[in-house]
């Protein structure tokens, strides 16, 4: 948010008229000081605006009348201080400019503490000044804190930026890095004073011979040899197709379902070229689609009065044109044995590098004309609704674009079509920004050669990603990730006429899903495009995308949420020793989600299973290669590879992948012993992290995860209801008998879960309480303690610098709400007798008064939690066993603990199997 526009939201806001703009830090960024009940009030409105903020972990608010007492000592300070003229140029973060001599006052130093902090006015001033093309900019402090600031104000790319101290770093090791760099910028570092004081040894003279000798320059010329033959070789071992843009089909084993065809980048590079993204030439979504639907036509012909419809379009990367790269694209299609139908994929592989990259994968599949028809009767009332209501009602309420300012002013923002894409006629978009209706026609005669014309499929697509694009910030862009259904009527269809195309879109938890109906002349539906997924992203990342490898932005967004540097970033540690903790995992999740569109599955449950950032970048590449796979719905939790009954769980960099795309309970360990199996229920965070971090399974153990944190899915009501949801995922055939148990809130669940598991008749062996308070008339945890436990110091000890997810602690406060109203009628409570329980509990209490000023028995006293298993000990009818675990309450999974609870954890679940 930019300081005007914070301040003008605090004018407008009598609740928050003590806060003041505190500090100027950048053009949208910016610090806002005050009371912190107002603090909370500014947060709220900026969530509702869609604007991050973060609270600052400061004593005071400085720079606000918060410091007006000590102003009168500073200008006493001041004033029996004497100033000089600076020998170098100074920028006054109070004045936003260079130190002029009437700002030596001794008031000064008052009004450093009390006024703004005016940094981008500074930096804009020395930019007016001075030229900055090769500046070097050297961050003296503790930690490189304006080094992003001045990055994203500088207008220049070609500056050095470079740090002193590193947070995460030995002192002598970062200053020593910092002067290497400057002595590589042709900058003469005085090195005998840089090492003055130490005990290092010098050179008292230099060898004798010169250093320095001639430079050779030797031409590289390209081996061309092998690639001529291979192109020679290849016409005889391939057969020609009828399409120009699918040309050869490769020989394959008779009998075959699969088929591999293949072209050249040059050969699509006309109609790549044509469609540029952020200055890059990538394939656009209709080339995919005419692709997929010619190498269908040519294996499998469908027959007399059927269409070929392409559905579940996915855009796993993009595929990008250069003149000079010379490629192979090939279409792999695999024939379905049921419905005559196919899946594609489309995929690339650069001349001297045989690595194949995935780019779109879908289905093709056979349609009878009469479904076409049913479908397109509704289509046709649809848009002639909408017609109607654009030419009366809505006519004043939406604006008109036409070619030339679609395509010369609006578009090029985000993609610049060359002439041949420019189609559309005009396009009246509502004032919401989620509908639009208008007309288009191929800029060019259509030709033939194409089983659909790709310029008339990109029309429609490119219709609806225009009004997506006019919902969004200039600085971001809606990107095409996936394509639900193409239905498009091109046997005998006139490419050349004039068609009329109506969108309607939604915007969907930060994307844009739309549909999208063409009519011809006659006012017959013609085609139909359905579930077009937009996915919103800022368009200097995407540019960086098509420019770097995944790992490259793998790479830059965890040292942006960590701070840390390159040397930071060792792939071999695990995370927690690098201080990323799980809320600096949802941030990095968030961080690769908004990077990389197209790996879907990427969230903080995915992450958390990588124990290091080797792990990390596997995940995400093989992620960004399967993303675009169709998943099938599993009935219950199974691991991808079976293991041998003492095979030892494999790392979770082995099993990510198939983690991320299984729902509900993920399996975290399967070992095919006779031992019971146990089902562990998520904490009140609604995640399995510290179930993922356990060792030395003895047995098969499976954990539930809340669906509903961070998605729109609606929230569950009640225990009861969630327990429900969870217990109609277990197959009594495959989980009976079993174990439950869970963490803190965990157990809880567990507890609903047996009683049900009972009642459907499935055999419950027991129930493991891992230091679980008892419902029975339950205090709910306080909002102070979740928000300081959220917000607590990174497992590195360091203070957490991450930006605080929201979520995340909303998620602890429902949960909180759903205990107490769980255990607030004890009477109405189900007993459990006979069912074998097991608590685990902590030994350490927790000093909730030092910590957030209130008490809160059940974490602090040691009297209130031998009450709580008393109460639980009434709800099993019978005796539990208590075995100790180290550490508080919080305590119980962290890295010094884990090995101990995880011990006593299988130990109590032999307890109850011997029992």
């Amino acid at each position: 948010m930019s300081p005007d526009r914070a301040g003008n939201l605090i004018s407008t806001k009598p609740a928050l008229s003590e806060l003041t703009v505190a500090c100027l830090n950048g053009v949208d960024d910016c610090v806002i000081g005050g009371p912190l009940d107002q603090i909370s009030e500014f947060q709220g409105h900026c969530k509702a605006r869609k604007i991050k903020t973060k609270v600052l972990d400061v004593p005071f608010a400085f720079h606000t009348k918060a410091m007006d007492p000590i102003l009168d000592h500073l200008e006493a300070l001041g004033r029996s201080i004497g100033f000089a003229t600076p020998t170098v140029p100074i920028i006054s973060n109070v004045f936003g400019c260079f130190f002029q001599a009437e700002h030596l006052t001794g008031s000064y130093f008052a009004l450093h503490a009390r006024e703004p902090v005016r940094f981008s006015e500074g930096l804009l001033d020395l930019q007016s000044s001075a030229p900055l093309h090769n500046a070097l900019f050297l961050d003296i402090g503790p930690h490189p804190s304006t080094i992003p600031m001045v990055r994203s104000l500088n207008r220049h790319g070609s500056s050095t930026y470079l740090g002193t101290l590193q947070k995460s770093q030995k002192a002598w090791e970062s200053i020593s890095a910092t002067l290497a760099s400057i002595s590589l910028l042709k900058t003469p570092v005085n090195w005998r004073e840089v090492f003055a004081g130490t005990s290092a040894s010098m050179l008292s003279g230099l060898p004798g011979h010169p250093l320095k000798g001639p430079e050779f320059f030797v031409p590289y010329r390209e081996q061309l040899q092998s690639v001529e033959q291979g192109e020679t070789s290849l016409p005889s071992l391939r057969t020609k197709t009828r399409f120009n843009l699918l040309p050869w089909l490769k020989p394959q084993p008779a009998p075959s379902d699969t088929f591999v065809f293949e072209t050249t980048l040059q050969i699509l590079g006309l109609l790549i070229s044509g469609h540029d993204v952020g200055g890059t030439a990538i394939c656009p979504a209709s080339l995919f689609h005419e692709l997929a639907l010619e190498a269908v036509e040519t294996a499998i012909p469908p027959l007399v009065g059927q269409t070929l419809v392409v559905t579940n379009m996915v855009f796993a990367s993009p595929l990008v044109y250069k003149p000079s790269k010379e490629a192979s694209v090939s279409v792999h299609l695999t024939k379905h044995t049921s419905d005559g139908g196919a899946d594609f994929q489309v995929s690339s592989t650069s001349a001297g590098d045989p690595t194949e990259s995935l780019h779109c994968t879908g289905v093709v599949s056979l349609r009878d004309q009469d479904v076409f028809d049913s479908r397109q009767i509704k289509d046709a009332a649809l848009m002639k609704r909408q017609k109607q209501y654009f030419d009366t009602v809505g006519k004043e309420h939406c604006s008109i674009f036409r070619t030339r300012v679609l395509y010369e002013v609006v578009f090029p923002r985000v993609v610049r079509y060359s002439p041949e894409y420019q189609s559309i006629h005009h396009l009246r978009v509502s004032d919401s920004n989620l509908e639009g209706i208008g007309s288009f026609k191929l800029a060019r005669e259509p030709g033939t050669g194409y089983v659909s014309h790709p310029v008339f499929t990109d029309s429609i697509l490119h219709a609806a990603g225009f009004i997506a694009n006019t919902a969004v910030k200039d600085r971001d862009v809606c990107i095409c990730a996936r394509v639900d259904a193409v239905e498009i009527s091109y046997r005998d269809m006139d490419f050349g006429g004039t068609f009329q195309i109506y969108c309607s879109l939604l915007e969907v938890k930060g994307a844009f899903l739309a549909d999208a109906i063409v009519m011809d002349a006659s006012g017959q539906v013609i085609a139909a495009v359905r579930g077009m997924t937009f996915s919103r992203l800022r368009l200097s990342t995407f540019q960086r995308m098509l420019a770097r490898k995944s790992t490259d932005a793998d790479n830059e967004i965890v040292m942006d949420v960590g701070g840390f540097s390159i040397e930071d970033m060792d792939y071999n540690k695990p995370l927690d020793e690098l201080g990323i903790d799980s809320l600096m995992q949802i941030e990095i999740a968030s961080g690769l989600a908004r990077a990389f569109p197209f790996a879907d599955k990427m969230n903080h449950r995915t992450l958390s299973q990588c124990e290091t950032l080797g792990s990390l970048e596997i995940a995400l590449g093989l992620m960004l290669q399967s993303s675009a796979e169709p998943t099938s719905v599993v009935g219950s939790p199974k691991m991808v590879d079976e293991q041998p009954p003492d095979s030892p769980t494999p790392a979770p960099s082995t099993r990510i992948l198939s983690d991320s795309i299984r729902d509900n309970p993920v399996a975290l360990h399967t070992c095919n012993r006779e031992s019971t199996p146990l089902c562990l229920f998520h904490d009140g965070s609604g995640q399995t992290t510290t179930y993922a971090r356990l060792s030395g399974y003895d047995r098969d153990v499976f954990a539930f995860f809340d669906p509903s944190f961070g998605s729109t899915r609606k929230r569950y009501e009640t225990i009861p209801q969630m327990a429900e949801d969870y217990v109609s995922l277990l197959s009594k055939s495959t989980h009976s008998p079993l174990m439950v148990g869970g963490w803190s809130f965990g157990g809880v669940v567990a507890f609903e879960a047996a009683r049900q598991l009972l009642s459907k008749g499935f055999e419950v062996k027991g129930l493991v309480l891992i230091d679980s308070p008892s419902p029975v008339n339950h205090r709910p945890l306080p909002k102070e303690i979740i928000t300081s436990i959220t917000r607590s110091s990174r497992s590195d000890g360091q203070p957490r610098e991450g930006k605080h997810n929201a979520a995340l602690e909303e998620e602890f406060q429902r949960n909180a709400s759903l205990l107490q109203r769980y255990g607030a009628d004890p009477s109405a409570m189900a007993r459990m007798p006979g069912l074998k329980t097991v608590m685990l509990r902590s030994q350490d209490v927790m000093d909730t008064e030092s910590l957030v000023g209130l008490r809160y028995d059940w974490l602090s006293s040691q009297n209130d939690r031998d009450a709580s298993i008393a109460a639980w000990e009434s709800l099993v009818c019978g005796h539990i066993k208590v075995l100790p675990i180290p550490g508080n309450h919080f305590e119980a999974f962290s890295p010094a603990n884990i090995a101990a609870t995880g011990s006593q954890l299988w130990k109590a679940c032999q307890h109850i199997e011997s029992s």
